[in-house]
């Protein structure tokens, strides 16, 4: 136990986060693991909203940035906090979601295992607000069919992954020149340097909002989407599949969202 807690920072980015989700998320979490909370500009600071929930999480550092700098570049500053701090593996985790107790240990066993393994995320069920199962997402699990996936679309939940830090750092870290894509274009980068995974288990829980996201950042999401594809076409080893995945990407751009269902579940 020992070595997970000096090896993995848990980093979590807050946003005008409300006290419900914050007990949510933190209740997953074991209170002696590193956490690092990015607070990216919140009406109210983030320690103020959580109150007593965070008192008991004695390795927790809270890091406000003010005026707020977008997701991408905050989780590109934590990643650059893990670094000066010393850690070997950064886990994903966003407020409202929340995990399994055993999550991060059986995701650190599986990295300190395997080390041609840089990123491993695992299965996800979608949740209410109030917590009531949804649907159960099964991620494709093994390297080479999630190779195939990421042609089309991302591969990984974001709140479900551990990444192997130096891998990070090598990939180029978080960036923001996919707006909204900001995950998928660094797991793209990160597959050029080790395989990927996703554990068979449901270990994160990943709260739908009942507002959703909105249909401007959805369009602008598909599009930056489009874009990564675009940009890791490689003609002897993807090319076919890359060319689903823009069709794909041109149909949700198009197609009123109320029909995509029906179209999305045939370019898989």
């Amino acid at each position: 136990m020992n070595n997970i807690l000096n090896d993995l920072l848990i980093i979590i980015p807050s946003y005008n986060s409300t006290e419900k989700d914050i007990l949510k998320t933190f209740s997953g979490i074991n209170d002696d693991y590193h956490v690092l909370v990015i607070d990216d500009g919140s009406d109210i600071p983030f320690e103020k909203v959580s109150g007593m929930i965070i008192n008991k999480f004695k390795n927790l550092v809270i890091q406000r940035f003010v005026p707020n700098k977008g997701i991408e570049l905050s989780l590109k500053s934590a990643v650059e906090i893990a670094n000066e701090l010393g850690y070997k593996y950064v886990a994903r985790l966003d407020i409202g979601d929340y995990c399994s107790k055993d999550r991060f240990i059986k995701q650190y066993d599986f990295l300190e295992k395997n080390e041609d393994y840089v990123i491993v995320g695992s299965n996800v069920n979608y949740v209410d607000i109030d917590g009531n199962l949804i649907s159960g997402f099964r991620s494709t699990l093994d390297d080479v069919n999630i190779r195939k996936k990421m042609c089309i679309n991302n591969a990984f939940v974001h709140s479900s992954v551990m990444l192997r830090l130096k891998s990070v750092n090598e990939a180029g870290n978080y960036r923001d020149k996919y707006i909204a894509c900001e995950d998928y274009d660094l797991f793209y980068r990160m597959l050029n340097l080790g395989k990927a995974y996703n554990l068979e288990e449901y270990l994160v829980y990943y709260t739908l909002s009942q507002n959703g996201i909105s249909a401007e950042k959805k369009n602008k999401q598909i599009t930056n989407r489009m874009r990564i594809i675009i940009e890791n076409i490689r003609f002897k080893k993807n090319f076919t599949r890359s060319c689903l995945g823009i069709f794909r990407c041109f149909i949700e751009l198009l197609i009123p969202r109320s029909l995509l269902k029906k179209f999305i579940s045939i370019i898989k």
